[in-house]
């Protein structure tokens, strides 16, 4: 489990939750949230970006990895080694 470093909330209402190792997440009072690392959209365990709505983005590194699940990002992980 991640230990939380800090948590702010700036003007808009943006919750921002900073972890350990570079990464963090925020979250927009609508619900929206995005996860980051070395200011990159960047998440391996889940979606770098979750809307309201239930519409979901996998991210890595800054690129965006055109799937619809978990299972499928792990496969075309798996597969970028060889790219």
């Amino acid at each position: 489990m991640k230990n939380i470093t800090n948590q702010t909330v700036n003007k808009f209402g943006k919750i921002m939750t900073h972890w350990d190792d570079d990464t963090w997440n925020a979250e927009w009072p609508g619900g929206t949230r995005f996860w980051y690392k070395d200011l990159l959209r960047h998440r391996e365990d889940g979606p770098a970006v979750e809307y309201p709505g239930g519409y979901k983005e996998w991210w890595f590194n800054g690129e965006e990895i055109n799937c619809s699940s978990q299972e499928e990002f792990l496969r075309i992980m798996k597969l970028k080694v060889f790219w």
